[in-house]
């Protein structure tokens, strides 16, 4: 299945929204306002809490997110390496790898030595766009909050102004 993860063009807490092929929305990702850990909330169309998507309050060389479950357990704490696309993942319940290519944002996540999906950045000039391929359904929502937590990092890491 493919869906896209956009961000919305004007919001206060960075919310986004997931969408498939024909419009429909998957999730809806809910931003707050004032968060030191860019705390970000994934809730199914209905509004019922999945994952909470937040960044590592302390970081000192490397930029690191947590997913974690509706039940306030840790899932994934996801960490970007140095100078590559690349993420160490600590997952608790099972096997994720993300690997991506050294110039763009083209990922692979593997669990369990299958694919589960792959990741790409849209390039548009108004927000940003990610387009998902999911290997199967019941990866959707976890491949919607590890492009958030990705996203969450490369964001952390740019300047401010």
């Amino acid at each position: 299945m493919r869906f896209w993860v956009k961000n919305k063009i004007m919001t206060l807490g960075g919310s986004s929204f997931v969408t498939d092929e024909q419009g429909n929305k998957l999730f809806k990702i809910k931003g707050k306002i004032i968060s030191p850990t860019h705390k970000k909330i994934v809730c199914d169309p209905s509004g019922n809490k999945l994952f909470v998507v937040r960044n590592k309050f302390w970081h000192f060389f490397r930029r690191s997110a947590f997913v974690i479950g509706a039940d306030g357990e840790k899932l994934l704490k996801i960490t970007k390496k140095f100078w590559t696309n690349h993420f160490l993942v600590d997952n608790y319940d099972s096997e994720i790898v993300i690997d991506g290519t050294w110039t763009g944002w083209n990922l692979d996540v593997v669990r369990e030595g299958k694919l589960a999906g792959k990741i790409s950045r849209n390039l548009t000039l108004v927000r940003d766009s990610f387009q998902v391929d999911s290997a199967a359904d019941e990866y959707n929502a976890l491949l919607a909050s590890i492009v958030i937590a990705i996203d969450n990092i490369f964001d952390a890491s740019k300047p401010r102004n």
